[in-house]
């Protein structure tokens, strides 16, 4: 939203012209007219329909101007969802910290009393779990400093407290899985003497995608390893080993490139206002009838509690109706059918009888049957957006 709203106002300002824009997009200046002769004057008497509209886009452009972080607070912003997504803790804490100056400057800025935005300030929040990975106190100690100053970042000074407590945490967890190769998972909250449980899975969880960590499925929980360490072999042949991809008898194509356009070239057409009908409320009919059953043809029903033994495995989260039955797949990983694999998958015949149960190889990223079929079809996780599906599957025979 906020990366859209730059780009937004860049394109209007270069369309609706200007003299220059200050950096950080603070003052845009208004384009100015020609002076025009007595003859033009008269021939222009007439008022453009459009006029009104381009000098509020234009307001609009300048409000918001001081409304945003200016300098280069989006790029930094760019840079930290980045490298958060290519796994580099080490730039996104860096982008992170250097976005500390421009929210600065912005909050400074006297012209945006009473009107800055509300915006989402990732900087402040995974980028305060960045610093907190990566060690970077004095990156947390800036932004706690930052909303302690500024009433506006109320709402993120939770946020930097508990920064700080995690970079302390990440360190406690480092400490304890050193020390106690192959701990519990659900052990660490008694090992840290934390009360939030949910805290400390999601820093373990960070610890993981980190590389730092290794988790392998040991029940309903994981044993905990730092990278590197060995491990039994229970545990090792918990962990999902990823095959070799098939490939595809396409053959690779080179992208096409992109056309560019110039944006001094395209024509402002701006749109006439909405009708007055938009803003119009519609009103719903309202009844006084209570409900009544003359021909007692309805009656109560009561919910009883499934036998345990009798229950679906939840872990089974998404369903499948084919001509011979119900396909049951666990994505995620998570059943003791899907120990040491990518998942499972569970078939249940339409006529009745015992479930059966099979490992993937792969993980699903997408799934999909025919309902008239006998098998399903799936891709494993794409490296590129163009992945399509490489697998396909009967059900298991029963």
């Amino acid at each position: 939203m906020c990366i859209s709203g730059a780009r937004v106002l860049g394109i209007l300002k270069r369309l609706f012209g200007g003299e220059k824009a200050a950096s950080g997009g603070k003052d845009l200046a208004i384009a100015r007219a020609p002076e025009q002769s007595d003859v033009d004057r008269k021939r222009s008497s007439g008022k453009n329909p459009f006029e009104d509209m381009e000098r509020e886009a234009r307001e609009s452009l300048e409000k918001m101007s001081v409304q945003m972080p200016g300098d280069n607070y989006f790029k930094l912003l760019e840079a930290l969802q980045r490298s958060i997504a290519d796994r580099k803790y080490e730039d996104a804490a860096g982008a992170a910290r250097k976005s500390i100056a421009p929210l600065r400057e912005w909050l400074k800025d006297p012209r945006g009393d009473g009107g800055r935005l509300q915006i989402r300030i990732p900087a402040l929040q995974q980028g305060g779990t960045m610093m907190a990975i990566t060690g970077d106190r004095n990156g947390l100690e800036e932004i706690l400093d930052l909303v302690d100053e500024f009433e506006h970042l109320e709402a993120y000074r939770a946020d930097a407290v508990k920064h700080l407590e995690a970079l302390e945490l990440f360190e406690s967890i480092r400490e304890v899985v050193t020390s106690k190769p192959g701990v519990l998972q659900n052990k660490m909250k008694g090992e840290l003497g934390e009360e939030d449980g949910r805290q400390v899975s999601n820093l373990i969880s960070w610890l993981e995608k980190a590389g730092e960590i290794t988790r392998a499925k040991s029940g309903k929980t994981y044993a905990l390893y730092m990278a590197g360490m060995e491990m039994s072999e229970e545990n090792a042949s918990a962990i999902y080993t990823e095959p070799p991809r098939p490939h595809s008898h396409q053959k690779a194509r080179r992208a096409m490139r992109a056309r560019d356009l110039d944006i001094d070239k395209l024509d402002l057409v701006p749109l006439p206002p909405s009708p007055d009908t938009w803003s119009s409320t519609v009103e719903l009919p309202t009844t006084s009838e209570t409900f009544s059953d003359p021909d007692d043809t309805w009656r109560d029903l009561t919910v009883e509690a499934i036998a345990p033994p009798d229950r679906p495995d939840p872990f089974f989260r998404k369903h499948f109706t084919t001509r011979d039955g119900v396909l049951l797949f666990d994505d995620l990983a998570k059943s003791k059918e899907s120990r040491g694999a990518a998942g499972a998958v569970m078939f249940t015949p339409r006529a009745g009888g015992k479930p059966t149960v099979r490992s993937l190889k792969r993980p699903p990223y997408i799934l999909d049957v025919h309902p008239v079929g006998k098998g399903f079809a799936s891709s494993p996780t794409p490296r590129r957006p163009s992945a399509r599906p490489t697998a396909a599957r009967r059900c298991p025979r029963t």
